[in-house]
């Protein structure tokens, strides 16, 4: 039977098949079994294949409109290519899992098939030697392995023992000195007693006097005698429980009471060491002109405050205290004990209000300086300008801390007339003005640095020639962040006093993403053969682009190379972006030409029909593609960066030091009451 008569019969039978069973697959078997419900086809045969439709490259190429999934067996190839909608593309299969080993046969050599789109990578397979050409061997498809499970991890080590603590050294008491003898007391003579003389006679009784007339008053009245007659008076009173001057209610044994223009009580000691007790608008006065005294002197001993004073005024103070004297102190507190390890001080002070401090100090001088602190028994230094508190110490002249572990902060200061400002997660501080926040200067001109900075509970490093800045971290030891959003916004800037300049992390002018941009070359520094540190550089191009390298192997004066998956995912090949192929052969031949380019491979003919299997090296260049985000937006317009106008250095201006003068003051030491 010829073959035109086989196709009659075959075409009649799918028709008979397709009439008969309509909504069934069809079926072509010579066991009369049904189509497989899934197949629309269903042929199965123990001894014969199916044949598709064989045809050269040209052949190929030369069908008009092929639909996406048109299969061919392509004859310069010897390999399956089917159309994927764009381009055409070779039929590759899937590495799977080894099978048996079989019989030993004879070794064949078959010829390689082109490479196939992109897909998953297989495994590379042993290459087998060369033997007597025999029939190709079907491909087997497997599934491929699962991952093994990860292991455990492992336990922790256990934690050494702390070691011991040292003894604590402990100097011996000194012994105590002899005490000297005691001196004789001196005792005189007691005289004698002399003799008791008589008693004497007892007198005899006088008359009765008339009885004085009842001086009128009331009850509690005192009588005074006004320089011609007794009167009964009110201004001292007496309830015979308690006595008011002043009051004709004493509520105490001793009640003075003064009018707005009297004194209550007055003490003297001399014309220039009285007091007064109700004095005007005050509980107290006292005044010394003695250098030995005080004014007013209170002793509590081990027992009580010395001088304690209460008001529920707004106005006034418990206690106030003032001095008239340029020189002098309004108050002066000292803790007298000898320097020891004790928890006394000089001053304390505490308040429960929030509006108020524990401690106000104010200095009305426009160069004065509101609280002076000397510790380490420094003297105190001060702004000659004033200030709002001048601290000294040996090591630190001041420390503060943030007790809150969630958001304490231990300093915060504002300048410019700038309101405070806090922050959520706490801080050892924050610094805020209107143009700097904070101004640091390592003064020292060849090892200074300005500012260090140590995250994650580093240790630091500095230059040894000094700095601006030194900053280290766990991972990262500087972080730079732009917060506002679109073009021309850049994680970091630095320049230098040349005029050269970079920018770092950032985007365009015209929406490109740049990781570095600036003046000069990016370089690289590598070792000589002697090594001595040199520096390479990277050649750039007027485009952002991609490149890529590989080497291939013509098979019978042909093949196809696949471009990485990776690679073509992110380049972009069009008519006005090409995908541009350089081959460098490496053996004799006709020469190349490159043919059916996409994002996804290239092929490679020789020339003049050549069927050589001549190996070559090949590299790419295509366009960067646009950077998208989830949403589909363009976040980087990659392909439109040829020649991008270039970001100018940044408008800067200096700042000028200025060297703030500076007093030292010494603590007057007075000599001390003990009164």
């Amino acid at each position: 039977m010829n073959m035109k008569k086989v196709f009659f019969v075959l075409a009649m039978t799918v028709i008979s098949f397709y009439n008969v069973k309509a909504q069934q697959g069809v079926a072509i078997n010579n066991s009369g079994a049904q189509a497989h419900a899934s197949a629309m086809l269903d042929v199965s045969s123990l001894d014969k294949g199916v044949l598709i439709p064989r045809m050269t490259t040209a052949q190929r190429i030369a069908i008009l409109s092929p639909a996406p999934g048109l299969i061919v067996y392509d004859t310069d190839f010897t390999q399956f290519w089917y159309f994927n909608g764009t381009i055409w593309s070779p039929i590759t299969g899937i590495s799977g899992v080894t099978g048996p080993t079989g019989p030993t046969g004879v070794t064949g050599t078959g010829l390689t098939g082109a490479n196939g789109a992109t897909g998953a990578t297989g495994a590379t397979g042993v290459t087998g030697a060369t033997g007597v050409t025999g029939p190709t061997g079907t491909t087997g498809i497997g599934l491929t392995g699962a991952t093994g499970v990860t292991g455990a991890t492992g336990a922790t080590g256990v934690t050494g023992a702390t070691g011991a603590t040292g003894v604590t050294g402990t100097g011996l008491t000194g012994a105590t000195g002899v005490t000297g003898p005691t001196g004789v007391t001196g005792t005189g003579l007691t005289g004698l007693t002399g003799a008791t003389g008589a008693t004497g006679a007892t007198g005899a009784t006088g008359v009765t006097g008339v009885t004085g007339p009842l001086i009128p008053g009331t009850n509690g009245q005192t009588i005074r005698n006004n320089g011609t007659t007794w009167e009964a008076s009110s201004l001292i009173f007496n309830t015979t429980t308690n006595v008011g001057i002043g009051t004709t209610t004493p509520v105490h044994k001793l009640h003075v009471v003064s009018s707005a223009s009297l004194n209550a009580i007055y003490g003297q000691y001399s014309s220039t060491v009285y007091g007064f007790v109700g004095y005007s608008h005050s509980g107290l006065l006292g005044i010394s002109d003695n250098s030995s005294g005080a004014g007013v002197f209170g002793n509590g001993s081990s027992a009580t405050d010395g001088l304690y004073g209460v008001t529920s005024s707004a106005t006034y103070a418990g206690l106030s205290a003032y001095n008239s004297n340029g020189s002098g102190d309004a108050v002066y507190a000292i803790n007298s004990t000898a320097n020891g390890a004790g928890t006394g001080s000089g001053i304390t002070a505490q308040s429960g209000q929030s509006g108020g401090g524990a401690l106000f100090g104010f200095n009305t001088n426009t160069t004065g300086t509101a609280v002076a602190g000397a510790g380490n028994n420094q003297s105190a230094s001060y702004l000659t300008n004033g200030s709002g508190g001048a601290f000294t110490g040996s090591t630190f002249g001041t420390v503060s801390w943030g007790n809150s572990a969630a958001d304490g902060i231990g300093i915060t200061a504002s300048g410019n007339n700038l309101s405070a400002t806090s922050y959520t997660g706490g801080a050892g501080g924050i610094f805020k003005g209107s143009t700097v926040g904070a101004y640091a200067i390592g003064a020292t001109a060849g090892t200074g640095t300005g500012i260090v900075g140590l995250g994650n509970n580093v240790t630091g490093s500095v230059l040894t020639d000094g700095g601006g800045g030194a900053f280290s971290g766990l991972t990262t030891g500087v972080f730079g962040h732009a917060s506002q959003t679109g073009n021309d916004t850049w994680g970091g800037y630095f320049d230098n006093q040349n005029g050269d300049y970079c920018y770092i992390g950032g985007r365009d002018v015209s929406g490109v993403i740049r990781k570095v941009t600036g003046s000069g070359t990016v370089s690289t520094i590598v070792n000589t053969t002697d090594n001595k540190k040199v520096l390479m550089s990277c050649p750039e191009a007027p485009d952002i682009l991609f490149q890529d390298y590989g080497v291939g192997k013509l098979q019978n004066g042909k093949i196809h190379i696949s471009l990485d998956p990776t690679f073509s995912n992110n380049i972009f090949v069009s008519e006005k972006y090409p995908l541009m192929v350089f081959i460098q052969p490496e053996g004799q031949c006709n020469g190349f030409y490159v043919t059916n380019k996409s994002k996804e491979g290239f092929d490679v003919v020789e020339l003049n029909n050549g069927t050589s299997n001549t190996a070559f090296s090949w590299s790419v260049v295509a366009h960067r593609d646009n950077e998208y985000d989830n949403a589909g937006n363009i976040i980087s317009r990659n392909l439109e960066g040829r020649f991008a106008p270039a970001p100018l250095p940044r408008a800067k201006k200096t700042i000028t030091q200025k060297e703030a003068e500076t007093k030292k003051a010494e603590p007057v030491k007075r000599p001390l009451k003990t009164k």
